[in-house]
C-alpha cells in the first residue's frame, strides 16, 4: 500500500510519513522512560 502511494505523490507522502515516524519514535521513547521510572520507583 505504501509503495503505491509513494509512486503517486513522492514528496508529500514521504514528508508526512517521516514526520509521523519521528513523532511516534518520540512517543515510544517517552513511554519507555515512563515504564522505567515506574519500575525504579
Amino acid at each position: 500500500m505504501n509503495k503505491v502511494t509513494l509512486k503517486k505523490e513522492p514528496g508529500r507522502i514521504l514528508c508526512s510519513y517521516d514526520r509521523f515516524e519521528y513523532t511516534s519514535l518520540i512517543g515510544i521513547f517517552i513511554s519507555l522512560l515512563a515504564i522505567v521510572a515506574i519500575f525504579l520507583i
